[in-house]
């Protein structure tokens, strides 16, 4: 049993539960007759804008929340009130992947890093008893494009009926799932006295790891943060995102890129 696996999509479903609950969206179909590059409308676009700051509004005032969601999410885990995908039930997913070359014009071939898609469905029991559905579509090639690598969507359904529940952007959903899960490690397992916090990374994963981790770590007072080099512009968006937004913490910020 892959409980990592278990662990990320399941707790992933129940975020979405949480949050659909609170930022109901709707996404109108697509015309048959449209084109892939007409596809993403601009209203689409600012639709799914909308729902990803309804996502970081959420995450940020009540990061708390979503550790206790992960815990609650755990507990069923450990019970094996939830199922995968897969003929074992525990498939992390079924994946879409590109051809590097192909005779037929016009077919997608996987010329950038990470060009994929994946299917990734689940059921989680307990109070959620909920199915759901994340979708993953990514294209290294997007970034020369100044749009992210991995577009994600997620689908909810009512587990009697199948009923759509919900359909909403998810890059900021998953964000959060991913900083969750170090927020309820260290509500677990680090010193409810601990004064210095150090983050490897600097990027917009590392910032939900942060909320999360500070809605219990109330002593911290020093962060240190780990970048690629000393002129980082991730790690000096870091600094001054946590200067700018956990100062009602009375957090000494004492910034230190720590060398390789």
């Amino acid at each position: 049993m892959n409980v990592k696996r278990h662990r990320f999509l399941c707790a992933f479903l129940a975020l979405a539960v949480f949050v659909s609950a609170l930022f109901p969206v709707s996404v109108s179909a697509q015309e048959p007759e449209q084109t892939a590059a007409e596809t993403l409308t601009a209203e689409d676009a600012q639709q799914m804008q909308q729902t990803d700051q309804a996502v970081a509004a959420l995450t940020g005032s009540d990061a708390a929340k979503c550790v206790d969601i992960m815990e609650e999410t755990i507990g069923l885990l450990e019970d094996g009130d939830f199922i995968m995908g897969g003929p074992e039930h525990n498939s992390h997913g079924i994946m879409l992947e590109f051809p590097k070359k192909s005779n037929i014009e016009g077919f997608p071939i996987n010329d950038g890093a990470d060009r994929r898609f994946i299917a990734m469905p689940a059921y989680l029991g307990g109070k959620f008893h909920v199915a759901g559905c994340k979708w993953y579509g990514s294209n290294g090639n997007n970034r020369r494009m100044g749009i992210p690598r991995s577009n994600l969507m997620f689908i909810l359904n009512d587990v009697e009926t199948g009923a759509p529940l919900a359909f909403m952007a998810a890059n900021l959903l998953s964000s959060a799932r991913t900083g969750a899960m170090p927020g309820l490690a260290a509500k677990l397992l680090a010193k409810k006295d601990s004064k210095v916090l150090a983050m490897i990374g600097a990027g917009p994963i590392a910032k939900a790891c942060f909320r999360a981790i500070m809605t219990n770590m109330t002593n911290i007072d020093t962060v240190k943060i780990k970048a690629g080099s000393l002129k980082s512009k991730t790690a000096a968006q870091l600094k001054e995102y946590i200067e700018k937004y956990f100062m009602y913490n009375v957090i000494h910020i004492l910034y230190n890129i720590i060398h390789k």
